[in-house]
């Protein structure tokens, strides 16, 4: 899809397989090195299940936004997401798949996902030089959890994530209203889902 792609407000739900896809793909003789995406305040959800009743079979993937990846291991896709919701994908709701670039991820959000809410720590990898994992700001709430590489190419700081599937830390969890009309002003409709509480919470 090109480089130094910029993606704002966009929503990819009841895609078959993957709502964001970043995995690198033979071009020419070789792959591309190094391109870079940013996805802004984009929605991710329902993916990996057939639009028109739900199914779903083993070939349908299913994760939220998958950052890169190549058949090698070894190819960079360095990838940043920015306020970014993934929630109740079939699988993964922010998923590394063997991306050996840099990935950033600021302020974003993950629910209730079928596997991992944030699954960073894939195996096998080549890194490129310099390639770094930063996680700020970031919250999940889900059975399954997170996993999170370690090392000191890795930040991951002020981040909440709960291994549960209920929380009083949010105004809602119902995510009614995410496929409604945009705003006027094209923004994406807004809810309250997974919007954390400001007042005090009762004693």
């Amino acid at each position: 899809m090109g480089d130094s792609i910029i993606f704002r407000a966009c929503r990819a739900w009841l895609n078959s397989d993957d709502g964001w896809d970043g995995f690198l793909k033979t071009v020419g003789s070789g792959y591309p090195q190094n391109m870079a995406t940013i996805l802004e305040d984009c929605w991710a959800f329902r993916n990996g299940y057939y639009w028109l009743d739900g199914s779903t079979t083993a070939l349908e993937n299913g994760n939220g936004f998958k950052m890169g990846g190549s058949a090698l291991r070894d190819e960079a896709h360095n990838f940043s997401l920015v306020r970014c919701l993934s929630f109740r994908n079939k699988a993964k709701g922010f998923d590394q798949n063997n991306n050996a670039g840099s990935m950033y991820l600021y302020n974003c959000t993950s629910h209730s996902n079928g596997d991992y809410d944030y699954g960073l720590n894939s195996s096998g990898i080549t890194y490129a030089a310099g390639a770094v994992l930063v996680i700020k700001n970031c919250i999940s709430l889900g059975a399954k959890g997170v996993t999170i590489r370690t090392g000191t190419a890795v930040s991951n700081t002020n981040n909440s994530f709960v291994k549960s599937t209920s929380s009083i830390n949010y105004i809602s969890l119902d995510s009614t209203g995410v496929t409604a009309m945009r705003n006027l002003n094209g923004s994406l409709p807004a809810i309250n889902y997974m919007q954390l509480q400001t007042a005090p919470r009762p004693k």
